[in-house]
Order: structure tokens, then C-alpha cells, then sequence
């Protein structure tokens, strides 16, 4: 059997063993329960990334009338589990308390550079919740707090009433979009979810936290429907987040209490570099078009060559989904690059997976000669086209030419194991055409230190998928400029073609789901195998 062409259950059963780097993440789930000696209990002990055991401070009279204390009768998650549960009861006016844990700047975790915060969190009780001063709410300051102050980073609200000082909604989670200069608090600075706050609905969160810039990330979800909102600014005048996270409430007179439960904290080095293009057109933030350098990129877009611009009429994913589309009519080579790096557990030096979706827009039958194609490509710098100096490489040629032997008309891996020369005998054949409207999904794992490339390519109904090819270089090493384009042999060629959800990601592998994506083409790959 050709080394390339390994049955699925192989490659299967090769991935279940593989073990990629392990995240550093500090998790709380509460599965040790109500322990002062173990680090997984309330309240727990310091160690697996937690500086320390939780508090809970109060402010204004406020007490515990209830917990804080692990519970498993009504669990958060479904399947069952520990978690946390706590009730304020409020002596006076404006009290309030919380839970806080801090995280460790060790074992990878730093509150300096880029994490993401996730937990699970559930109001128990709305009774009484009726005026401005009555609040959920969540944060990140230096170290535990009954309340939000200026020195929050993040902060995540849901209030009882509106306030004629601010701009935020009533009953529904809302997120404040700071100055970065430790600007107040009753502002109009206030991003509304339309996520309703109810009682006895699991919330998920996920924050992710960008120091450097002072800015934050944040998705929440009921489990019916999502809200994310991009770019908010810290509270603070810092560039490093406080690393002590705070859930708790606020309660307007001394009648009131909160009540809430919480699971499946965690703090997390972030592992995927992405671009979406849902921040639209612009050099204002890295999600744009063309955008800017950070969260994980190096550099804006460039080398557009023709007409690239954001558009939502015919989305590659869903309904009114960003994406950009890049019209080409000229002969020659085009690319649209981009370089990438550091980011978390994201490291251009170690294994790390390239996915993209992808629309071929143009005319297919303006393509006919071998000069006509398109090439997706890694470098370590920006070119136009593919050459010798490439790394992985994907591609589709349109026909043959005589001492090349390629693949006509099929997209093709190219693999550089013998050579770098570009002929067929080193090109990996998927057996898939180019079809027009049609959305690609594109996948490698490169591996720097080898010099090898997996790949995968589906149309939606079939997948091809292979392993351990060559660099075309044959050089192992860091190619950081990711490609994307097209070369037409003749003025008035319509090689015009849409791209979205480019990620670069660490390579910490899910078994689960990729064995699910190898079983959905399992039957595809196997086809294609027996018809060669």
C-alpha cells in the first residue's frame, strides 16, 4: 500500500493515539465537593493553576444565608455533577458579596498575555430584582471584591432597571466596553446581549482577554441563542488582566437576597488565530478587512490584487455572515496573505492545523490552459504564486503540459517527498473537481520540525484526506505567511472566489470529533481509493 493512501481506519486509529501538547488551564467543576484540602473543592486549596483557595467577600452588611457550598441536586450541565451554590441575604441598602479564585501567573497561565475565561453560571431566584442597584454580576480585578470597581478589567452585568446615566437594558445580560483609562462606571459604555436574564436558565460564558490591548471578547449563550460582542475595552488603564475572577450580586435594600450557582470555571491559554471578517471593512481591529496586526496576526491583509471587499449576500456559513470576496478578471498571478505567530498555545514553531472555508465564484470554463489555477500555500514570506521555496501546498490546475504529468482539473496535495518539482508523480490527487458556488472546506496540519503536511479537503458530500506529505521545500521550518489564490492565463478570466473562517490552530486534537469527521468520509475516501 502507498504510504499516502492509508485506509481510514488507520489514519483513524494513528489519530486516537496521537497526544498533542497539553493546554494549561486552571478548571474549577467543584468535583472534589465541599473540601478545604483538595484543590477541585470549595474551598478548595491552592494548585492546578489556582494562586489559591476561593473566598467570598461581602460588603455592606451582606451575609451568607445559604453556602456558599457544592451541591449536585439540580446540576448546571446536563448528565448531572457538582457544582456551586450560594445565597446573599442583604442587611442594608447596596450590599453585596462574591466568590473569587485567583489564577496563578504559572504552569503557562498568564495574566499578561492572551487567556480565555469560560464558566457556566445560573440565577436561582429573581424575587425582589427590580431596581438599578439590584445586580449579577461577574468580573476580573487584581484580587477578590464584594463589587466592581476601576480597576476591573472585564466586567459582566445583569441589572433589575435602567438608569437615566446609562445606556444598559433591563433584565438582560449586558457588557461594559471600558475607556481603558479607569473611566466610570455609569456611562453610556454598555454592549446589551438581547440574551434575557431568567431564573433557572444555565448560562454559558466565554471570555477572551487580550491585554496588550486592553480589550475583551465575550459570547454568551442560554443554550436557545447566542450573543457575542467583539473588541470591548477594559475598565482599567492596564495591560495585563487582574487574574482574580469575581461571580456575585448586588442587592438595593436590606429585604432582598441572590441567589445563583456555578460550574465549569476554567482559565485557558487561547488556541486558535482567527479571521472571520465579522468586524467588515477596515485597519482598525485584526477581524477586518484589511485590518491590523494582533490577536495572534502579524500583519493586515495584503497583496489583494483586483477587488477584495467584505460582503454578506451569498454567505459561506450562515445567513448574513461577513465574508470576503475577491474579484479577479486579470491575467497573472494574485494572492491575498497574511502572516501569523505567536498566540497562546498557538506556535508557528510546533504542530499547528490551517482550515478555511472557500468559494470558487468565477467562470469554470474560462479555465482551460495549464496556467490557469489556484493554489492555497504556506511561505516564510509573501509571494504572488507558488515556487520551489513553498511549503505545504494545495492546489487545482486546469489542464496539462507536456514534462508536468499533472492532475487536470482535480484539486491535488502537493508532496515533496522525492522532489520539489511540479509534476503529477509529486502530487497527492483527491479525485475532486472544481465546481463553481460550491463551499470548500480546507484543513492542514502542518508539522514544522519534520517538514510534513496532512491535509483534507470536503465539497460537503466528499472527503479526501491525506498524510504525511513533503514540504515542497523539503526544508523543515517555520512558513508563517498563509496564501490564498489564483493565476489566469488570459485578460478577462473570471477567476473571482469568496474565502471565510480562516483559522490557525494548536494542535490539541479532539478524538471524538475527528473521528466523527473520518466515519462521515470513511465511504468517500475509500471510493475514491478503489476507483484510481
Amino acid at each position: 500500500m502507498n504510504r499516502r493512501w492509508l485506509s481510514v481506519w488507520v489514519l483513524m486509529a494513528g489519530l486516537l493515539l496521537a497526544a498533542g501538547p497539553a493546554a494549561a488551564t486552571a478548571v474549577a467543576n467543584f468535583d472534589d465537593g465541599n473540601s478545604a484540602t483538595e484543590v477541585d473543592g470549595y474551598p478548595g486549596v491552592a494548585g492546578g493553576g489556582w494562586a489559591n483557595a476561593w473566598v467570598q467577600p461581602t460588603e455592606g452588611g451582606a451575609t451568607w444565608s445559604a453556602g456558599p457550598t457544592v451541591a449536585s441536586a439540580t446540576p448546571l450541565q446536563t448528565g448531572g455533577g457538582n457544582y456551586l451554590t450560594a445565597t446573599m441575604d442583604s442587611a442594608a441598602a447596596t450590599n453585596q458579596a462574591t466568590v473569587s479564585r485567583s489564577f496563578a501567573n504559572t504552569e503557562g497561565i498568564d495574566a499578561s498575555l492572551p487567556h480565555v475565561v469560560s464558566f457556566q453560571f445560573r440565577v436561582d431566584d429573581l424575587t425582589d430584582f427590580t431596581s438599578s442597584e439590584d445586580r449579577f454580576f461577574m468580573f476580573d480585578r487584581p484580587s477578590a471584591r464584594a463589587g466592581t470597581d476601576a480597576t476591573c478589567s472585564w466586567i459582566i452585568l445583569g441589572n433589575g432597571a435602567t438608569r437615566s446615566d446609562t445606556n444598559w437594558n433591563a433584565n438582560e445580560w449586558t457588557f461594559f466596553d471600558g475607556d481603558k483609562l479607569g473611566g466610570g462606571f455609569y456611562v453610556n459604555r454598555y454592549v446589551n446581549s438581547g440574551i434575557a436574564l431568567s431564573a433557572g436558565t444555565t448560562y454559558d460564558f466565554t471570555v477572551a482577554v487580550h491585554p496588550s490591548a486592553k480589550e475583551w471578547d465575550v459570547t454568551v449563550s442560554d443554550g436557545t441563542n447566542s450573543f457575542t460582542a467583539l473588541n470591548l475595552g477594559f475598565r482599567i488603564n492596564a495591560t495585563q488582566a487582574g487574574a482574580a475572577l469575581n461571580f456575585g450580586g448586588r442587592a438595593s435594600d436590606g429585604a432582598d437576597f441572590r441567589s445563583f450557582s456555578l460550574d465549569r470555571v476554567s482559565v485557558a491559554l487561547p488556541d486558535t488565530i482567527r479571521a472571520e471578517f465579522d468586524d467588515g471593512s477596515g485597519t482598525s481591529t485584526p477581524d477586518q478587512f484589511t485590518g491590523t496586526a494582533g490577536k495572534g496576526w502579524l500583519s493586515l491583509w495584503t497583496g489583494v490584487g483586483g477587488t477584495a471587499s467584505i460582503q454578506t449576500a451569498a454567505p459561506l456559513e450562515d445567513a448574513g455572515d461577513p465574508y470576503l470576496q475577491a474579484i479577479r478578471t486579470a491575467s497573472g498571478p494574485r494572492t491575498l496573505r497574511r502572516q501569523y505567530g505567536d498566540y497562546g498555545l498557538v506556535d508557528p514553531g510546533a504542530m499547528h492545523y490551517i482550515s478555511w472555508k472557500w468559494r470558487f465564484d468565477g467562470d469554470v470554463t474560462d479555465l482551460t490552459v495549464f496556467d490557469d489555477r489556484i493554489h492555497f500555500f504556506g511561505n516564510a514570506s509573501e509571494l504572488g504564486s507558488t515556487t520551489s521555496a513553498n511549503s505545504w501546498i494545495i492546489g487545482w490546475i486546469a489542464a496539462d503540459r507536456a514534462g508536468n504529468d499533472i492532475h487536470e482539473g482535480e484539486w491535488y496535495f502537493f508532496d515533496g517527498t522525492s522532489s520539489g518539482d511540479f509534476v503529477g508523480a509529486n502530487m497527492a490527487n483527491t479525485g475532486m473537481g472544481l465546481l463553481a458556488d460550491t463551499v470548500y472546506d480546507f484543513r492542514v496540519l502542518v508539522n514544522p520540525a519534520l517538514g510534513t503536511y496532512d491535509a483534507w479537503i470536503s465539497d460537503g458530500t466528499n472527503l479526501f484526506y491525506a498524510a504525511g506529505l513533503g514540504f515542497r521545500n523539503g526544508t523543515p521550518g517555520v512558513y508563517d505567511w498563509v496564501h490564498f489564490g489564483t493565476n489566469a492565463n488570459s485578460s478577462g478570466d473570471d477567476t473571482t472566489f469568496s474565502l471565510d473562517s480562516v483559522r490557525i490552530t494548536a494542535w490539541t486534537p479532539e478524538p471524538g470529533t475527528l473521528s466523527l469527521l473520518l466515519i462521515g468520509g470513511a465511504g468517500s475516501l475509500l471510493r475514491r481509493r478503489r476507483r484510481r
